[in-house]
């Protein structure tokens, strides 16, 4: 005889499993990234511009891309910022892209696999997120980046040093995409 608990986890995963994957184009103008650094001296935050993208979201067959126009990083400071694309070469690498590969979880603990792209360096990065679906469609994720890992030069002169970890944020405003005939 199954117990209650056993019938409940057996009909849960069919819903999982019959779950129609969910497609969804990025709208660029109502998505945001930012950043925080952090120096010696102070902490800093800066914005970027979302270029485009699109995300299935279907468990471990989940893909898609996010990009991010690297020559948009402002952090509202000529000079800084001057240094920052020196740094980063944005000139040779406009891009940065976020090629998801697939998702676990569900609800409030979802986390998405994928490669991180910048500075012509791709790493391997997990990305914790969630999914709103009341009203319009968001995903919010925060987490750090090491910019060592992309091997991106840190400034460190006149006794500052800048932290090569920072933290990011990321609210993207989804679409749905309409279903394939």
């Amino acid at each position: 005889m199954k117990t209650p608990a056993c019938i409940f986890a057996w009909c849960l995963a069919a819903a999982v499993t019959a779950a129609e994957p969910a497609t969804y184009v990025v709208d660029p103008a109502a998505s945001t990234v930012s950043f925080t650094g952090h120096s010696t001296f102070h902490d800093f935050t800066g914005t970027a511009q979302v270029k485009a993208g699109t995300v299935t979201i279907d468990g471990e067959h989940s893909q898609g891309a996010i990009e991010v126009d690297a020559a948009s990083m402002d952090t509202k400071r000529e000079g800084r910022d001057k240094d920052m694309h020196k740094d980063m070469d944005s000139a040779t690498y406009p891009i940065i892209r976020y090629t998801l590969s697939s998702v676990t979880g569900s609800g409030e603990a979802m986390v998405a696999h994928g490669t991180w792209s910048m500075h012509g360096v791709d790493k391997l990065l997990d990305i914790p997120f969630k999914m709103e679906t009341a009203g319009k469609t968001t995903l919010s994720a925060s987490f750090p980046l090491n910019f060592n890992d992309f091997k991106v030069v840190v400034p460190r002169n006149f006794g500052m040093k800048v932290d090569p970890k920072v933290d990011v944020r990321v609210e993207l405003a989804l679409t749905p995409s309409p279903a394939k005939p």
